[in-house]
């Protein structure tokens, strides 16, 4: 039992930290899009579609990547910059959604 802790504490601990990081940025570009829709006057129903479906992408990439992570045995900082590199993705989806609305 003792060997299992010490083996998997980190890879658990790790796991976790993607966890947070990826609800905490999942949450966050949701409530963006939400906003971005809302500026726009577009419909509040598709509004919470565009921010639902935000947050299930992300959501979906960060466990894909939290996975890898606890199998493939994956550095934290990899899979931290991986969601680093997402945040910057939906970023210039963001930006190239408000030049199309506008």
């Amino acid at each position: 039992m003792t060997e299992f802790v010490i083996n998997y504490s980190f890879q658990i601990v790790g796991a976790l930290i993607i966890l947070i990081i990826g609800l905490k940025l999942s949450g966050w570009l949701s409530r963006l899009v939400l906003r971005l829709c809302d500026s726009r006057s577009i419909d509040i129903t598709l509004s919470r579609f565009f921010a639902s479906s935000t947050k299930l992408l992300v959501m979906m990439f960060v466990l894909d990547k939290e996975f890898k992570y606890m199998v493939e045995e994956r550095q934290l900082a990899e899979s931290i910059l991986d969601l680093v590199l997402l945040m910057m993705v939906m970023e210039q989806v963001i930006l190239l959604t408000q030049q199309l609305l506008e």
